[in-house]
């Protein structure tokens, strides 16, 4: 009896020594895919790039007048399925801004990759928002390499990027990264 209770806790811990590989790999394939993406994007820990954009109020954001205050930026496309998925994620981030320790954080919207401004007003229409949605354009895009959507940016208050990421970002990580960053 005692050698079969020896063979069970060996089969358990072989198990669980395979699962724990096979998480581990999907976690290192999973930065590997995040690394590859964002491979071409502007370096973290280098000050971002210039962004001086308008809403369709026409009131002007200037990225610079952020300094002293961290800065989280959405780069979508109203065209981009993922984006109309997560963006509800990102809003979310603003409404429970002061329950969740962001009174500090400035979030902005920026569309990019639209034929007619109104494209960007009517994909926003869905979402109810006081977070800034502003009108980047091919300038915006190339500036900030933008390769992919929906792209994020986490900006610390010395204006160093410290975090980028491209596609679909849940609440939690969205948050977990503004905390990290």
């Amino acid at each position: 009896m005692q050698r079969l209770k020896q063979i069970l806790a060996r089969i358990s811990l072989a198990r669980f020594l395979r699962i724990l590989g096979q998480l581990l790999f999907i976690i290192f394939l999973f930065y590997g895919i995040q690394i590859w993406q964002t491979r071409k994007m502007p370096e973290t820990g280098r000050t971002h790039p210039p962004l001086i954009l308008k809403t369709y109020a026409g009131k002007t954001f200037d990225l610079q007048d952020y300094r002293g205050k961290k800065v989280a930026l959405y780069f979508f496309a109203p065209w981009c399925t993922v984006c109309k998925l997560s963006i509800s994620n990102f809003i979310s981030l603003a409404d429970n801004e002061n329950s969740s320790g962001f009174t500090n954080t400035h979030l902005l919207l920026i569309g990019l990759d639209y034929d007619d401004p109104d494209e960007i007003k009517n994909f926003m229409r869905d979402y109810e928002t006081r977070i800034p949605v502003l009108y980047g354009d091919s300038t915006t895009a190339r500036q900030w390499q933008i390769s992919g959507f929906p792209s994020i940016f986490i900006i610390n208050e010395d204006g160093d990027i410290r975090y980028k990421g491209i596609g679909y970002s849940t609440w939690l990580g969205l948050r977990f990264n503004l905390l990290l960053h």
